[in-house]
């Protein structure tokens, strides 16, 4: 439920992950990258929230114009 309100509220969420998703997979960082071999002490909603800590972030940088769009954001996460 807190992801979908987050995610309602603040759409550079899912901005960000369809930048992330476009770029190539050495350029973009984006979702984080869990360690294999604890992977599984991790529910999959860990890394939903992981994305929205991400989205809210770049969208914060946006507002203040501290960054210009969102692939400068994930160049400078990456």
């Amino acid at each position: 439920d807190l992801d979908n309100y987050l995610r309602r509220k603040y759409k550079t969420i899912d901005a960000l992950i369809a930048v992330g998703n476009s770029m190539s997979q050495e350029v973009a960082y984006f979702p984080p990258q869990i360690n294999q071999n604890n992977y599984n002490d991790f529910p999959k909603e860990y890394s939903f929230l992981i994305q929205d800590w991400f989205g809210i972030l770049a969208d914060v940088l946006l507002k203040k114009a501290i960054i210009k769009n969102l692939e400068e954001f994930i160049d400078h996460i990456g």
